[in-house]
């Protein structure tokens, strides 16, 4: 599928359609399967490659009843950068074929610098660890289990800060941030300031701004705390009477 290979192996069963590549010997090294790509034009050429060349291809094609050409996968290794004096930065490309047509699309990408792209859905059987940062664009992170889910950002740090945060894409701005700091304390931030936080002893603190009642007829419900008389009496609400001080 999309070359006249030199070398093939075909048959009719597993045992002559196969190859194996096999190495013996006292050591943890295994054999080797090579691919390679050079800008020159003749054989033995080791011109330099440059950004987005292909250094290879692996690719998995099919009998459709008129040839062999579709391709059902692929991996790809492209360069991702600048080669240089046994420097070559690669990054790895993985395909799949959708129902209906006959050339594979892009599904994950391993960038030169660790950086994992996925393109679709990703649907982790098990824990998915990550030690860097986590980009979602388009789409959503939906966390479903049989028995309790959560999610879990660690610091490995004794005394660093842990975050969420809440950010405008567009411009950067109206962040919000959700902060556990290293002593144990809990806060929100707007833009970098502080407006509430929890302490260790679950004390509430608004720290900028006021503390609101968004409904008439809501209020503080004290009554939990009421020793007498009738328990509605210890709600505080929004048609108080009195002097405050």
């Amino acid at each position: 599928a999309g070359a006249d290979p030199k070398v093939q192996i075909e048959g009719t069963d597993a045992d002559n359609s196969s190859m194996s590549i096999w190495r013996n010997t006292d050591g943890a090294s295994g054999p080797y399967l090579t691919i390679g790509h050079s800008r020159g034009a003749g054989l033995n050429s080791i011109d330099k490659l440059v950004d987005n060349d292909i250094l290879g291809t692996i690719q998995w094609s099919g009998g459709d009843d008129s040839d062999r050409s579709p391709v059902g996968a692929n991996i790809i290794a492209r360069v991702d950068g600048t080669p240089a004096s046994n420097v070559m930065p690669t990054e790895l490309s993985f395909g799949t074929t959708p129902d209906g047509a006959a050339v594979p699309t892009e599904r994950m990408l391993i960038e030169a610098d660790g950086t994992v792209q996925v393109h679709g859905g990703f649907q982790p059987a098990g824990n998915v660890t990550c030690g860097a940062d986590l980009t979602v664009s388009g789409g959503d992170i939906n966390i479903n289990g049989t028995g309790d889910a959560k999610l879990t950002v660690t610091s490995a740090g004794g005394s660093n800060d842990v975050s969420v945060f809440f950010v405008n894409s567009s411009d950067g701005n109206h962040t919000w941030q959700m902060l556990r700091v290293a002593n144990g304390k809990f806060a929100f931030y707007k833009d970098g300031t502080n407006h509430f936080g929890i302490d260790t002893s679950g004390n509430v603190k608004v720290t900028t701004g006021n503390l609101v009642i968004g409904a008439a007829g809501q209020g503080i419900d004290f009554s939990a705390y009421a020793t007498s008389g009738n328990p509605s009496s210890n709600l505080l609400d929004d048609y108080e009477e009195g002097t405050w001080t």
